[in-house]
């Protein structure tokens, strides 16, 4: 039912868009032409423009301006019973992602090999399989190209085939990579489904994420007094010795089993000569536990305004919630469907748990229950990335088999 060759096919026109972060719509319209072409209607939302804005003040000086999309949705009429199945996949890639080209190494061919990455190069031990490389200048975008391949692939044969399936809610997400800025501005309450399956994990066909943390940025600024540092420097208050007094006191990297946390920035001070009066931190936390998240951020709170108190200065904390934090039990019905459709094609389920966060996570705050499911991309986010043409086919069969 899956054509390899036309999947295949499929995935390679994708790359030919540029598509990095707040850059999609090209892809983006190629999609709605595609639809259109089957007879269905890509719905798009009115995201582009809150994207184009955040584009324009994070990226002030970059000199070149955002081409965004908004999110799209499509739906597929079925036959069968029962609410729509949600299948998400994002339009955009990580950089560097412009001027892709793909290349196509067929099982019987020589091509070099990535001793770093051979194992995940090779998802079925002792078994040589078509894969799809960039040049090594750019990332491929299998991530999430190889989801959007699969997702187009399974309605094609759905369709053509003739085959009853529920019906489908297809959604195409923008600005993804930067902690799902597109699906920030998504209507949830436009989808019916209450069965989700995010299209979008490393790793060979079968392979599901059941939970994901909660990720938060941490933002921290604090303020001191400037004064000539060689004449006056006991006239000044030394932001940055007092924001260094409150890191040290807190815990950094992992945490415990479930949660990490990171200061990844910081910047403050005019000059050599000058007692700094300002300096800003930024960072990260992740957490399986929402509790554990809320007393960290609890906990750094008042770790800086004890240590800005004793210098003198004033210290200021923001936390910006990027995911919440999402978890489906083993024994729930969208597993127990999901190892059953795995099944019916002859793959073994497997299921896991990631510290990434995804659409699906958003989606789990909106109340539909969904997986992360793998669609046969590994090394993403690097110019080592590969796909397997062989898991794509898998993923795209598993799909036409969670419709039906």
């Amino acid at each position: 039912m899956i054509r390899a060759d036309r999947l295949t096919e499929t995935f390679l026109w994708l790359t030919r868009f540029d598509a990095e972060s707040y850059h999609e719509r090209k892809i983006a319209d190629a999609l709605k032409e595609w639809f259109a072409a089957m007879g269905m209607t890509a719905e798009e939302d009115d995201a582009a423009e809150a994207l184009r804005a955040e584009w324009e003040r994070s990226h002030p000086e970059s000199g070149r301006p955002a081409d965004p999309s908004g999110n799209l949705l499509v739906r597929v009429p079925g036959v069968l019973p029962g609410t729509p199945v949600l299948f998400a996949a994002h339009l955009d890639t990580v950089a560097p992602g412009n001027g892709r080209k793909a290349v196509l190494h067929r099982a019987d061919e020589e091509r070099p090999d990535d001793e770093e990455g051979k194992e995940k190069e090779r998802p079925h031990a002792g078994v040589r399989e078509d894969m799809l490389t960039s040049d090594g200048t750019t990332v491929l975008g299998g991530d999430d190209g190889a989801a959007i391949a699969e997702i187009l692939e399974a309605v094609m044969s759905l369709e053509e085939e003739k085959i009853p399936h529920r019906e489908l809610e297809l959604l195409f997400t923008a600005a993804e990579e930067p902690y799902c800025r597109g699906s920030r501005h998504f209507d949830f309450s436009r989808i019916r489904a209450k069965e989700a399956y995010v299209v979008d994990l490393d790793g060979p066909a079968g392979t599901a994420s059941l939970s994901a943390p909660v990720i938060v940025s941490f933002y921290a600024e604090v303020r001191g007094r400037s004064a000539h540092a060689g004449f006056r420097p006991e006239d000044g208050i030394h932001a940055i010795a007092a924001a260094a007094a409150a890191v040290s006191r807190l815990p950094s990297g992992r945490i415990d089993a479930d949660t990490t946390f990171n200061i990844g920035t910081i910047a403050g001070g005019t000059a050599k000569n000058i007692v700094p009066d300002r300096v800003r931190m930024e960072g990260e936390l992740r957490s399986r536990s929402a509790e554990t998240a809320e007393a960290f951020e609890r906990q750094a709170e008042s770790v800086f305004r004890e240590e800005a108190e004793k210098a003198g200065a004033t210290a200021e904390l923001r936390w910006d919630v990027n995911f919440p934090s999402f978890r489906v039990g083993d024994d729930s019905c969208i597993v127990r469907r999901f190892r059953e459709a795995c099944r019916t094609i002859g793959l073994k389920p497997k299921t896991v748990s990631t510290f990434g966060g995804s659409d699906n996570n958003r989606l789990a705050a909106a109340g539909i229950p969904g997986l992360v499911i793998s669609c046969g991309y590994f090394n993403a986010h690097t110019v080592r990335e590969t796909v397997s043409v062989q898991e794509m086919v898998r993923t795209a069969e598993l799909l036409a088999a969670l419709a039906r």
